[in-house]
């Protein structure tokens, strides 16, 4: 076979492949409800296609294009649909949002004001 013949049935198998969402994406649409699909896995999932996209446009491959193309843009109508279905929190729960909240305040957000007040009058600030 020559290159040419092989990227045509590659972009064959890449279309066929593909069809792999449609279970998923009609599951997802029937039952309206998102909660046992992991937004955090379809977030990395994105990211590694957006990556192996920019590589087929790189190498020039018409058929990895395609196959990378399409799953970007199934893995967006999936990540939307997750959001849309979804009952329970969307990236983690409430207690470990309020842990990030907590380390936020005193890991971060405090010490810059301390720093910040220091800077704009250390004099004071070593008296204390």
């Amino acid at each position: 076979m020559t290159p040419d013949e092989i990227e045509i049935v590659m972009s064959v198998v890449a279309l066929i492949t593909n069809a792999h969402w449609i279970p998923q994406l009609t599951r997802l649409v029937k039952r309206k409800e998102s909660d046992d699909f992991s937004l955090w896995t379809t977030l990395i999932l994105l990211a590694n296609n957006v990556v192996w996209f920019a590589y087929a446009g790189y190498i020039d491959s018409p058929s990895l294009t395609i196959q990378q193309g399409l799953t970007l843009v199934m893995l967006l109508v999936f990540g939307s649909l997750i959001i849309r279905y979804r009952t329970t929190p969307l990236l983690w729960s409430e207690k470990a949002k309020h842990r990030w909240e907590r380390l936020l305040v005193f890991g971060v957000l405090l010490p810059v004001f301390w720093v910040v007040a220091f800077l704009k009058n250390p004099r004071e600030m070593m008296k204390r």
